[in-house]
């Protein structure tokens, strides 16, 4: 390929560069002196651009260029949006200007004779400031609100320099990186001092998990407990000093602290502790091998705080410098490129960076695709008799007869499918009906007959003679159907005895007040340890069964690389 570069060394273009070219200072600053502005440099040279950025060389590289952002006033924001007839085009043409008018609030106003940036149909609400303000009241955080409608009412707010005011009654979230400091205070001087990310979800974890202290405590005394936020989010490493600190804070003034894990513990995955993800780890000498042979150890370290200790232990894999004669030589090892690429991604990615890809796969021959002829696509659909074998037996032509849309021409000699008439007519529906009695049994006894009687709008003339179902309770108004909500302990035993009931408070919104007194089960947490899993499976007798009684068991087990065999030894194998 060198005669190219000969005869088109008279050409201006951009010129390839080989790997490492940019870590030098001097080349940096050699390109950017043929350029006034870093934008400039960005479209022309981005590797350059890149590399400076990455090494802080902005001083030495842009210090002939004149970078700043120019300070735009009113009368040129208006002259220069009258000069544009569409909002693309202001932006296109005037890009710092278009966003010095959005930062300043006043887009709107000077570009009221361009046509909208975006037509509102007619089930949208228009886009004003009040609007914005009534969406904002039904969100109670900014991410549920950012999510509404693809952020178009957020992005709104944030064009027009109100999203502190319409989100200013929105609670702020954390995350795993930052937490908050809360308190469970009960009346007999009881407390409970813990950290989260997010209050809602805790503070309903502790009324209803029963391994939870709080939980226990109410179950003990019947006492409910006040929840209170007594620190605002910070970094995980400095709340967990501040829980310690609150934690001793509240017993030097004589509280009843209910903790009972040590302070400044964010949890753990997957029911591992760090001893065992320790141990794990060990055996394996570089990240990959433990990511691909045990996947829920390492996802457990991964997203703790001991992962520094994993990497120490497991070394990352050393990218390697590829040398020309190095790519040479692995080059020759295959015979097509694509085998190339997939198994020596790196080396091929490095033959591409030093533009010597194309000479050292010469001898490789390249995957070609095959471009189909109408008269080839014909020929094969001639050979089938339905549009299903077709599909089947010539995929590739069939796709490439729907794509050149002459799929119909080329199906024409061929069956029509033919829609097998259904065996459920109207005179074989009212046989099926009499057998029953009410249509809760006709329902449950012959489901598929009662649903094509309700398709067909026929379900009250075939039931006719039967019974209505019997009603126990009476249940006409609101105030009936609170009590009844009264006497129930859950909202399932509600569904499954006054159905009537449960259906005219969920139909008037009124379901949760109702059943606010109820005790909302939840199943409590099981930590799927090597031992527990290993346990239950002895429990069963094949791994179907297994999978079954214990889903989340074998799910872990099925990660780590022969461990679902090594529990499962003493189980019964399928045979065909």
């Amino acid at each position: 390929m060198k005669w190219l570069d000969e005869i088109c060394s008279h050409m201006e273009g951009k010129v390839k560069h080989k790997a490492g070219w940019w870590d030098d200072i001097e080349h940096c600053k050699s390109v950017a002196l043929l350029y006034k502005t870093p934008q400039e440099l960005l479209r022309a040279e981005s590797g350059c651009h890149r590399q400076i950025i990455a090494k802080h060389w902005q001083n030495v590289c842009f210090a002939h260029m004149n970078y700043r952002n120019k300070e735009y006033k009113v009368d040129d924001l208006k002259r220069l949006a009258l000069e544009c007839k569409t909002p693309k085009e202001f932006r296109d043409k005037y890009n710092g200007a278009y966003r010095a008018a959005i930062s300043k609030g006043i887009f709107d106003d000077i570009c009221q004779h361009m046509p909208p940036r975006r037509k509102c149909t007619k089930s949208e609400i228009p886009l004003t400031n009040e609007n914005c303000k009534l969406i904002a009241l039904k969100f109670e955080t900014k991410s549920d609100f950012q999510k509404y409608e693809k952020g178009r009412w957020y992005q709104y707010a944030i064009r027009h320099n109100i999203k502190d005011e319409v989100c200013s009654h929105m609670q702020v979230r954390g995350n795993k990186k930052r937490r908050c400091i809360y308190v469970a205070k009960f009346s007999d001087n009881s407390i409970y001092v813990g950290l989260t990310c997010d209050t809602k979800r805790r503070w309903s974890d502790h009324l209803y998990e029963k391994v939870s202290s709080v939980y226990l405590h109410i179950q003990e005394t019947g006492l409910t407990p006040i929840f209170e936020i007594v620190h605002d989010y910070v970094d995980v490493e400095k709340a967990q000093k501040l829980e310690a600190e609150y934690e001793h804070k509240y017993i030097k003034e004589g509280w009843n602290v209910l903790n009972r894990a040590t302070p400044g513990a964010v949890g753990s995955s997957n029911g591992y502790t760090k001893q065992e993800v320790l141990e794990v780890a060990r055996q394996y000498t570089t990240l990959k091998e433990f990511r691909e042979k045990a996947p829920g150890y390492y996802e457990a370290g991964y997203r703790s705080d001991y992962w520094k200790e994993i990497r120490k232990i497991c070394k990352p894999r050393q990218h390697t410098k590829y040398t020309e004669s190095d790519l040479r030589r692995i080059s020759l090892k295959y015979n097509k490129m694509f085998d190339f690429y997939r198994n020596e991604h790196g080396a091929y990615e490095a033959a591409k960076k030093m533009g010597i890809l194309n000479e050292i796969c010469i001898h490789m021959t390249k995957f070609e695709t095959h471009r189909w002829n109408n008269s080839e696509i014909l020929k094969a659909a001639l050979q089938c008799e339905t549009l299903k074998e077709f599909r089947t037996m010539f995929p590739r032509e069939y796709n490439a007869a729907y794509r050149r849309r002459i799929l119909k021409t080329c199906c024409e000699h061929m069956k029509p499918l033919i829609i097998q008439p259904s065996k459920w007519t109207d005179e074989a529906l009212i046989e099926e009906a009499k057998k029953y009695q009410t249509q809760k049994d006709f329902r449950i006894g012959s489901h598929v007959a009662y649903y094509t009687a309700k398709k067909r709008n026929i379900l009250n003339i075939i039931c006719s003679h039967m019974q209505p179902e019997p009603i126990h309770y009476v249940c006409n108004t609101l105030e009936d159907a609170f009590g009844l909500a009264r006497i129930c302990k859950n909202r399932t035993e509600l569904k499954e005895k006054y159905n009537k009931a449960y259906e005219m408070l969920r139909t008037k919104n009124k379901l949760d007040s109702a059943c606010i007194h109820m005790i909302k089960y939840k199943c409590p947490i099981k930590k799927w340890t090597p031992e527990a899993r290993a346990i239950a499976a002895k429990q069963c007798k094949t791994r179907k069964e297994f999978h079954e009684k214990y889903p989340w068991a074998h799910h872990l087990a099925s990660k780590n690389e022969g461990e679902l065999d090594r529990i499962c030894a003493h189980m019964v194998k399928y045979k065909k």
